[in-house]
């Protein structure tokens, strides 16, 4: 377990290549001593490294790998984080619906184990995942409830991250209708000029 550690803190330094590699010689130690638990723990870490690198092949198989393991344990919270990894992979990968079910499985699953900060947290991806299917106004109001919901946070950690998710959101909806404006009054109508369904899809969802 002190490696598994060990490789989390070389991925929080954004050392990938040391972090990667502990963490298979940390899962081939937890297989030889039978611990079915840390193995899934394990891939589920891992996958997030991957994430970061934006590695979303090895980032989905090691994600699929830990869910399976942790639903096979009953450990709900961090299948709920195994369904989130799938869902960021499903929606860089433009599979927009796909994400969408399966973040609402993430929340599903952490309602179920009573775990409201990451059922809160995952509105964050909910939210982006709207916008990146171009459904603009969904992902507003995703982002603008979750706002509401954390009107009682003690310390204002979670408000300030809706705080922020709103006005970023707020702010792309107005430059894109500033843009639609400013090309509807300029020659041609707007010729060339991209509407807001097909300027949300060139964005991307990232993982914070």
């Amino acid at each position: 377990e002190t490696d598994d550690n060990v490789a989390y803190f070389f991925q929080m330094k954004r050392e990938y290549d040391e972090a990667i590699h502990m963490y298979e010689r940390t899962r081939t130690a937890f297989r030889e001593w039978g611990d079915p638990c840390h193995i899934a723990l394990c891939d589920l870490d891992q996958s997030e490294a991957h994430l970061d690198l934006q590695q979303v092949e090895e980032a989905e198989v090691l994600a699929r790998r830990a869910l399976e393991g942790l639903e096979d344990l009953g450990i709900g919270q961090e299948a709920g984080r195994a369904l989130i990894h799938l869902a960021i992979v499903a929606g860089s990968q433009g599979r927009v619906a796909d994400s969408q079910q399966l973040l609402d499985r993430a929340r599903g699953t952490f309602r179920d184990c009573g775990d409201p900060v990451w059922r809160r947290l995952t509105e964050v991806y909910c939210a982006l995942v709207y916008e990146l299917g171009g459904q603009s106004e969904r992902a507003l109001e995703t982002a603008r409830a979750a706002r509401a919901a954390t009107a009682d946070d003690p310390t204002g950690a979670r408000r300030a991250l809706f705080e922020t998710l709103v006005a970023c959101l707020e702010a792309r909806r107005s430059g894109v209708e500033s843009a639609a404006a400013a090309s509807r009054r300029a020659p041609g109508g707007g010729a060339g000029v991209a509407g807001p369904r097909e300027s949300t899809k060139r964005g991307t969802t990232r993982k914070t």
